[in-house]
């Protein structure tokens, strides 16, 4: 299905973000890499985040040519991102680290997931299904790491700082960006193309939080009744 101007600009708009976040992530797995490497974390975490590195810099390339081929404006020089640490103030840095890590990996990379496995399912178009593919594939594995370290930590002891924190957690990764409502990406020229409309975006992330996250978290140990109960209050809730 044809797409019009504006349709064109919102699909390019959304790989330019991903182009964005891809951007973001190499800084941050190399940042993150670093010292896991520095505290000791396990062998397969660490090569899991190694491996990662590369795995967002051929993501960002991918994104950024999708977003050219949809006509995004690439005229202003290259993209100004940073990664900046997500753990609050004043924690120590295995802290800190196991924040970062479970913040990025076990939430973020694992919503992401659920995202690009909807995108595939809905999208008619060939070049959005190969790039969809390509991205999907290395992000099992990054959702994996943030897992792989959450339950070694919490086996030796550590994290007990997290029922009091997960809810800063949440507003530290763009929470409301998600499910914020504006009724750009409703017509079907646009789901063919792979974009996500508000109501499925929203019924996405509130399941893949209830059914994957959340459990995930309590597996390792971790009480989260204040953050269920903060996320009702955001209208993020189970359907």
């Amino acid at each position: 299905m044809e797409l019009t101007f504006d349709e064109r600009m919102r699909v390019a708009e959304t790989w330019n973000f991903r182009y964005e976040a891809e951007l973001r992530a190499t800084h941050r797995f190399t940042r993150l890499a670093q010292e896991l490497r520095e505290t000791q974390a396990s062998p397969e975490v660490i090569r899991l985040a190694e491996e990662a590195i590369e795995d967002e810099t051929r993501h960002a390339k991918l994104c950024k040519e999708v977003a050219e081929e949809y006509g995004f404006p690439y005229n202003a020089g290259p993209a100004d991102v940073t990664a900046v640490p997500l753990a609050p103030p004043g924690f120590k840095k295995s802290d800190a680290l196991l924040f970062e890590v479970v913040a990025f990996c076990c939430i973020t990379e694992t919503v992401n997931t659920a995202m690009l496995v909807e995108t595939l399912n809905l999208t008619k178009v060939e070049r959005i299904r190969e790039a969809v593919r390509t991205i999907l594939r290395d992000e099992v594995n990054h959702s994996k790491l943030g897992w792989a370290h959450l339950a070694h930590q919490t086996s030796l002891g550590h994290g007990g700082f997290f029922p009091s924190v997960l809810v800063y957690m949440f507003s530290q990764i763009g929470i409301d960006e998600i499910v914020q409502k504006d009724g750009s990406r409703e017509s079907e020229a646009l789901a063919e193309h792979g974009e996500l409309n508000d109501e499925r975006r929203v019924r996405l992330f509130a399941s893949t939080l209830y059914d994957v996250v959340l459990p995930g978290l309590e597996n390792s140990g971790i009480a989260t009744q204040d953050l269920r109960a903060w996320l009702e209050q955001q209208d993020v809730a189970p359907s």
